[in-house]
């Protein structure tokens, strides 16, 4: 099931509208320069999003996990390949001395969940304020995995698929992550009525 041109279209640019916020908020909150590209958005079948990103590094991947419900419901995760997570940590910790006691595996968990968190609720967030809908969102949590491993529990009950391809660029670094929405068949034509009603304003 995909949407039609016309709400593809206002997805899509909803989308975009998003991840603009997103790097504001990230611009804000780092104090240095953060860009992130116009996202290129496409809409798949379970089966095909473990082929999708299993070309990303070597097949390990750190990822950000979010639930949300509402007027649609589902999971939204931001995915990295592990080593370009590693690169944007280190970019984005750079010259922050580590607490007492907190290894560099904590410190890359919780820099991930952050801007997991930024970045998908500013896309979520939104697109439920265009169409006017209200959802609430889960704590992010931290995974690390290979693909299958890290969207098995996501996929059950998944009829649609949203994967969105954005380029984070902070300082003199570039790295690819991907955002991933699991939509049931029934949230999925919530949201494809709601755009409707949004594009006849």
């Amino acid at each position: 099931m995909t949407p039609n041109d016309t709400a593809y279209e206002a997805l899509a640019e909803l989308i975009s509208i998003g991840v603009g916020r997103a790097a504001e908020v990230l611009n804000s909150m780092l104090g240095s320069h953060v860009r992130l590209s116009a996202p290129a958005l496409r809409v798949l079948s379970p089966t095909d999003l473990a082929g999708a990103l299993a070309t990303k590094g070597e097949g390990s991947l750190s990822a950000v996990e979010m639930d949300f419900s509402g007027e649609f419901s589902g999971s939204a995760e931001l995915v990295f390949a592990s080593q370009d997570a590693g690169k944007l940590v280190d970019c984005i910790t750079a010259g922050i001395v580590l607490p007492g006691g907190e290894d560099r595996e904590s410190i890359r968990a919780g820099t991930l969940c952050e801007v997991g968190n930024i970045v998908i609720n500013a896309i979520l967030g939104t697109i439920a304020n265009e169409i006017h809908a209200e959802l609430q969102y889960s704590v992010p949590i931290y995974l690390q995995g290979r693909p299958e491993a890290l969207l098995r529990d996501a996929s059950i009950g998944a009829g649609v698929i949203l994967l969105v391809n954005t380029r984070f660029q902070v300082e003199s670094i570039e790295v690819d992550g991907d955002i991933v929405v699991f939509l049931s068949l029934e949230s999925f034509g919530n949201l494809e009525a709601a755009l409707g009603c949004f594009i006849n304003g």
